[in-house]
């Protein structure tokens, strides 16, 4: 049997993108937001993981590209002044800006995020992937390998 993997596909298939252009995205909030603390300063911060659902796909860099499906992940800060990505995400999904807390799991009370879909501006930066040693990860070319980091720049 031979096997080609660029055409078993299929020719009109779209290509995954790993770039994603500063546009507007649908999102949905994929599950609750897991409580951490930040690694810097040890403040606390909730841990949301997101789906990017519409548009299916979109031209890439001259290309249609499939986008839907693509998951990442929002870190946002609870603590005074860092915390506009949280409030942002309140204002559209018309929650309170002021909420009390479970005290075991130190989620909100009273509502949940799970499921609820979003718009928002969204980009990607491209960063080199490190090591645990923080050290970047060489390609076979002797270059930095690169990835996307996919951000949201704001709700709307």
């Amino acid at each position: 049997m031979k096997v080609n993997l660029k055409d078993s596909a299929g020719v009109d298939a779209p290509k995954t993108a790993r770039r994603l252009p500063k546009d507007s995205y649908t999102l949905r909030i994929l599950n609750e937001p897991t409580f951490q603390l930040t690694r810097k300063d040890d403040e606390p911060m909730y841990v949301f993981e997101l789906e990017l659902i519409a548009p299916e796909e979109m031209e890439i860099d001259g290309e249609m590209q499939k986008i839907s499906g693509k998951k990442f992940r929002l870190w946002a800060p609870l603590a005074k002044g860092k915390n506009f990505s949280l409030l942002g995400l309140h204002e559209v999904l018309g929650l309170p800006a002021e909420f009390d807390t479970d005290d075991e799991t130190s989620l909100p009370l009273g509502f949940t995020y799970a499921g609820a879909e979003v718009r928002a501006v969204c980009s990607a930066t491209e960063v080199s992937m490190k090591n645990e040693k923080g050290e970047d990860i060489i390609g076979s070319d002797g270059e930095p390998v690169k990835e996307y980091n996919t951000n949201i720049v704001r709700f709307i």
